[in-house]
């Protein structure tokens, strides 16, 4: 039975083909490194023998059965292999064919390919000084949540949020001061809000941030509360070791589940509402002085 086909196959390493018969289980034929298998039983009777082999449960008698393809990593070798079984008639025996296919390396660059696209993903979607969304994915996030809200029918709220005086540190100790106070302030945001939320740098020293299932009162005194607690405790050990210290505005909208809204005017108004801390915040320090 081993002719001169399955010479050619044994000289093409990636494909091996074990052929057996369905009532014995007896390995009839084998190529490649499967060739000192024939004679023996095929291992999906008792688990010994051809490590590809899986019997099809039901073969029509003196009918052809339809190619069954998967893919699977072998426990044989943990190699990774595309397997074609099929079963059919041939003088008289009903005959299991399998033709294994190595693709472990096809495999092997489908996972860099795809762990380089997981990073060129994030290196789009990503503000790459801050870690935090970058405004177009941002955007993207919050329109999606934004349409998730009017379908569940709860409540969510905008919160804009601005660096107080990053100016004036790029000014007086350089832009890579600057940049540590944005990606400390970034860090201290992200650790206080949820993984459900949305946090993205909008732009320059400015922020913005969604917080879904929350009104407004929850925000301010909860997670904005929290996030100024945190922002307190590190301008205590800032200042003890003549570190920078962190300040920052911010404007809360809170949104109603009303499909005529629109984000943008919702970001607006919250950017407003941050504008008229910030200035409450000058005329305090004006009259303080």
């Amino acid at each position: 039975m081993y002719d001169i086909s399955s010479a050619v196959l044994d000289s093409v390493r990636s494909v091996i083909v074990c052929a057996s018969d369905m009532d014995t289980h007896e390995v009839l034929m084998a190529t490649g490194r499967l060739k000192h298998l024939v004679g023996t039983v095929c291992g999906e009777k008792d688990r010994r023998g051809c490590p590809f082999c899986r019997k099809f449960n039901e073969v029509k008698k003196n009918a052809a059965s339809d190619a069954d393809t998967a893919t699977y990593e072998s426990t044989y070798d943990g190699r990774w292999y595309r397997v074609t079984e099929s079963a059919a008639w041939s003088d008289g025996l009903c005959i299991h064919l399998s033709e294994a296919v190595d693709i472990s390396d096809f495999k092997e660059r489908e996972k860099t390919l795809r762990a380089l696209a997981d990073e060129m993903n994030a290196a789009a979607s990503l503000d790459p000084l801050t870690g935090a969304y970058n405004r177009h994915m941002g955007t993207a996030l919050m329109e999606s949540a934004y349409r998730r809200m009017v379908r569940t029918n709860k409540r969510m709220t905008v919160c804009f949020m601005d660096l107080d005086g990053l100016k004036k540190v790029n000014d007086t100790h350089g832009h890579h001061e600057g940049d540590k106070m944005l990606t400390k302030f970034a860090g201290i945001v992200k650790d206080v809000i949820r993984h459900s939320d949305v946090f993205c740098r909008w732009g320059g020293d400015e922020f913005v941030l969604l917080l879904e299932d929350c009104d407004a009162s929850q925000a301010r005194d909860t997670t904005m509360k929290r996030l100024n607690d945190e922002v307190n405790s590190f301008n205590t050990t800032a200042a003890a070791s003549n570190e920078f210290t962190l300040s920052f505005s911010y404007g809360l909208e809170e949104v109603s589940p009303d499909p005529e809204h629109d984000l943008g005017k919702i970001i607006a108004s919250a950017d407003r509402k941050m504008y008229d801390d910030k200035s409450k915040k000058k005329a305090r320090r004006s009259v303080t002085t």
